[in-house]
């Protein structure tokens, strides 16, 4: 064990010197194989990882990846990002098997979701009682050999207040019998969804909807990332639509953020962060410290503006805290 803990403060230091290596050095591959997140470095966490890579299940719709999910329960219950996973999708399991995986539960104020797959002795995570504390090492595996990234805790658990939700359309009063869609902004989440102008939406989430304002509520309510089922009248029928709501000018390729941050990515009661770069698919699998056990589950890929004093520089993972199993109520 020392000599694991030793192995990686030395590729930690040699991370630090290629980081600022010359343009000459990086033509050579030195940033590639030994910044932090390089292959040298990753490397290092491969005995760390190990026990908790046996708990990481892939989930995909057609054999493309949307999110990672954390075994919690041998009889085959996965938690994972409710946001980015649909109703039902394909679970690969460590051992290569791939099995259809089927939503029991949503929570919806912390993403996440539960799922349950036809499979028997799998490996549970191993969780960590204490949380971890800014400036430790943390790493994020997958299927590979090595991590998908590594990093340290920059900020402590918290609370991560919700932003503004956005749907993207010109709506008006109803005869109090509805919310009239005058028209439907292009390259929204109310456009993706289908809606369309002369909809009149007269239920959001099983709530009757009788004006403008009680929709507007609604969708302020439920937050950037949130899920909301429209019962839309059409004509003279009545449709059900489900949008998952954005946030005003959010743009997921911001060059501030060095890639895509997940559409959800605030509103939750309790996360931490840390800078070990992941993609939005790479989210809902486990993150472990260097004694390999789970400190939460990657919940969003966030931004990197200043949020807390406690860190120069936040970072772009959130992490849900809490443990979980399918017979009890998941709790932060």
């Amino acid at each position: 064990m020392r000599y694991r803990y030793t192995r990686i403060l030395f590729l930690a230091t040699v991370g630090i010197f290629a980081a600022t290596a010359t343009a000459d050095a990086q033509r050579w591959g030195w940033r590639r194989t030994w910044a932090r997140n390089g292959s040298a470095t990753r490397a290092a966490f491969s005995e760390t990882i190990e026990a908790a890579r046996a708990a990481t299940v892939r989930l995909e719709v057609d054999k493309k990846l949307v999110a990672l999910g954390t075994c919690v329960h041998a009889d085959g219950w996965i938690l994972t990002k409710a946001s980015t996973v649909p109703l039902a999708v394909d679970c690969v399991l460590p051992d290569g098997r791939r099995v259809a995986a089927v939503r029991r539960a949503t929570i919806e104020e912390h993403d996440l979701a539960l799922f349950s797959v036809s499979a028997t002795d799998l490996t549970v995570v191993d969780w960590q009682v204490e949380e971890p504390t800014v400036g430790r090492w943390i790493a994020v595996p997958g299927h590979a050999d090595v991590p998908v990234a590594v990093g340290v805790v920059s900020v402590p658990s918290r609370t991560v207040e919700a932003e503004r939700g956005f749907l993207g359309v010109e709506i008006h009063d109803y005869d109090d019998a509805g919310a009239l869609i005058k028209a439907v902004i292009d390259d929204t989440p109310a456009q993706r969804a289908g809606l369309a102008a002369d909809d009149v939406v007269v239920r959001v989430n099983g709530a009757t909807v009788r004006n403008r304002s009680m929709l507007v509520s609604n969708i302020r309510k439920v937050g950037a990332g949130g899920a909301l089922e429209l019962l839309v009248r059409r004509g003279d029928k009545e449709v059900t639509v489900r949008a998952i709501v954005g946030q005003r000018n959010f743009d997921p390729k911001d060059i501030e953020n060095s890639g895509p941050v997940s559409l959800r990515h605030s509103g939750f009661p309790a996360a931490f962060q840390h800078d070990a770069v992941i993609a939005p698919s790479q989210c809902g699998g486990p993150v472990v410290d260097l004694s390999g056990k789970v400190v939460g589950v990657a919940i969003a890929r966030a931004n990197r503006s200043p949020i807390s004093p406690t860190a120069q520089q936040p970072s772009p993972g959130r992490c849900w805290r809490g443990s979980a199993s399918p017979g009890r109520r998941l709790n932060p």
